[in-house]
């Protein structure tokens, strides 16, 4: 048994892909295809992985569609009984002829030398003619009985494993994973590798590509400007509607200065709790900036009132505040009653409504000292009331005073039948509750991330050259989408989920999202379609890698099924007979 801990963090964050023209070119001989995919190899692992591994922030590079370049001996039986030579005879020459022993020593009264005797054959020429100078362990003295290794066998240089290869939009490539240190920013680890892939770019052999294959910070970034946006949005609005209700710019502008208190003010906690500015820290501060106005307008307001009693700047402004002190409290105290217990959630929810709850609670209770300490000063320095006199103050002023007659006979009448009114409110709440049963219910909601993740398996058995031949109809068929921008595919594992020759992985970018006709998810239920009729009895499923982490397998998928027995025939035909229910069921 075998027992893993998986963290997200330890996924690449990131794939490179290295490019060699050379390998996929048609017109070239099977064998310089050959040798220029293990030139490939080579130079990724000897120079272009420590190149990107030295890089700030990151921790680890795997390599995909990978194989060790070897010199391959091949034995011809008919050659081995021509010169009476045996396996063991082959090996045993290789072992002691390809072989570096210490030389000894030669000294004099002065001084003393280490002896190097070259042994290893440096290049594929010399290596062939390795002697075989014994048989059956015995010396053979006759020179012209002594025979080459080129005599009895073929040698040649060749990769590992012929049965994995990955591809960048159809050409052969390796792919480069990289993955962050744990507690890193991914965007400055990634954009730090692009820098030094530029770097790299200048001094790449003649027909080699190295370019980003699948970049999942891409939608980290696209999601942090976002927010950002939505940050400054809800400024401006709280701001106009601030101006709307209180008819004053200074007014206005002093409950806008409670924002930067708040939100900004909120960094500290998120600093000492190493939290980061990631997609929960941001919404939690976007949503506080409706919220922590709250308080600062509610002392604003009573201080305006006590200045319209006929009190001057200061004493408004000190009465107010104080008057105002345990209502202010207890509005906050209401706030994070609601969002705080967020934070002692348990599971996969829990962990990431930690950051949530604690940075709009912070932010709120920050707004609570903001608005019984600076507002206040602010009013006593600079507020000050006038009447509207624009046009569209005056337009909402008239819009307010019809709405303020609407709401007085509205009130009125549910005044004059308040049990009525308590009946018709229980049957709206007990309505509400009955429409959840309507609405749909899922734990991630779809993402357009442009960014989608292919596993595809033939059924077992399948030879690699089979499961090689249908990635490569299903690959022309994915660059062909208009929907579809690059393609990286591994065939044979190699991206730590195995070596099955008869599975495949692979990236897919798509376009920006104003460039393609489709959406993300409209793309990814026609290629399953039509990717299923290309592969024939192969099964194939596509996600969203940035939902990786979510879901009881923690692979990301919408549904998961685990079937469990003790009889492993009975359980082979249950899972067959449940795929076929499902299939037919649409």
């Amino acid at each position: 048994p075998v027992i893993s801990k998986s963290n997200p963090d330890d996924q690449p964050i990131m794939w490179l892909g290295v490019v060699s023209k050379a390998a996929s070119d048609p017109t070239l001989s099977k064998k310089k295809k050959k040798n220029a995919r293990r030139e490939l190899m080579k130079y990724t692992q000897e120079y272009l992985k420590d190149q990107i591994t030295t890089v700030t922030g990151v921790g680890d590079v795997t390599l995909g569609g990978f194989s060790d370049p070897v010199l391959r001996v091949q034995v011809q039986p008919e050659k081995l009984k021509k010169f009476n030579v045996t396996i063991l005879d082959v090996i045993e020459a290789i072992k002691s002829e390809h072989a570096e022993l210490p030389g000894g020593q030669v000294d004099n009264a002065k001084l003393v030398y280490n002896v190097r005797v070259k042994g290893e054959a440096s290049t594929l020429a010399d290596f062939q003619k390795i002697i075989i100078s014994r048989r059956a362990g015995q010396s053979v003295a006759d020179p012209s009985q002594r025979v080459r290794l080129t005599d009895v066998a073929k040698v040649e240089l060749d990769l590992a494993d012929s049965k994995q290869i990955s591809r960048f939009n159809g050409q052969i490539s390796v792919g480069m994973g990289v993955k962050k240190q744990r507690g890193t920013n991914a965007v400055a680890v990634a954009r730090a590798v692009k820098d030094r892939m530029a770097q790299l770019q200048k001094n790449l052999p003649p027909g080699f590509e190295f370019k980003v294959n699948f970049d999942s910070t891409l939608f980290i970034e696209r999601s942090i400007a976002e927010l950002n946006k939505h940050l400054l949005l809800a400024v401006l609005l709280t701001a106009f509607v601030c101006w709307v209700f209180l008819g004053s710019f200074s007014a206005t502008v002093n409950v806008l200065l409670s924002i930067p208190t708040s939100i900004l003010g909120t960094f500290i906690a998120l600093y000492f709790l190493g939290f980061t500015l990631n997609t929960f820290t941001l919404l939690g501060l976007t949503l506080a900036i409706g919220i922590v106005v709250d308080d600062a307008i509610m002392v604003l307001e009573n201080i305006f009132r006590y200045k319209e009693k006929g009190r001057n700047q200061i004493e408004s402004a000190i009465i107010g505040a104080r008057e105002i002190t345990f209502a202010a409290l207890a509005a906050t105290a209401a706030v994070i009653a609601i969002f705080l217990p967020v934070v002692f959630m348990k599971g996969i929810i829990g962990k990431f409504f930690l950051q949530f709850g604690i940075t709009i609670s912070f932010a709120v209770f920050l707004s609570l000292i903001e608005s019984l300490t600076i507002t206040p000063m602010r009013c006593a320095s600079f507020v000050s009331h006038s009447e509207r006199t624009t046009k569209i103050g005056l337009w909402f002023d008239r819009i307010f005073n019809q709405f303020q007659k609407f709401y007085s006979r509205q009130l009125n009448w549910c005044l004059n039948h308040i049990a009525l009114t308590v009946v018709l409110a229980f049957v709206v709440m007990f309505a509400s509750f009955g429409l959840m049963r309507f609405i749909p219910k899922e734990f991630t909601p779809a993402q357009e991330s442009g960014l989608l993740m292919a596993r595809m398996q033939m059924k077992t058995g399948t030879a690699f050259t089979e499961t090689n031949e249908k990635a490569v109809l299903v690959e022309k068929w994915l660059m062909q989408n208009p929907n579809v921008l690059q393609v990286f595919s591994s065939i044979g594992g190699g991206f730590g989920g195995g070596s099955d020759a008869n599975t495949a992985m692979m990236f897919i970018s798509l376009k920006p999202k104003k460039e393609r006709p489709n959406s993300q998810d409209e793309f990814s239920k026609s290629a399953r379609d039509e990717i299923k009729k290309l592969i024939g009895n192969g099964r194939i499923s596509l996600q969203d890698p940035t939902s990786r982490g979510f879901g009881g397998g923690g692979r990301g998928f919408p549904i998961e099924f685990a079937m469990k027995g003790p009889d492993w025939n009975e359980l082979s035909d249950q899972a067959e007979q449940m795929m076929e229910t499902m299939k037919s069921s649409g």
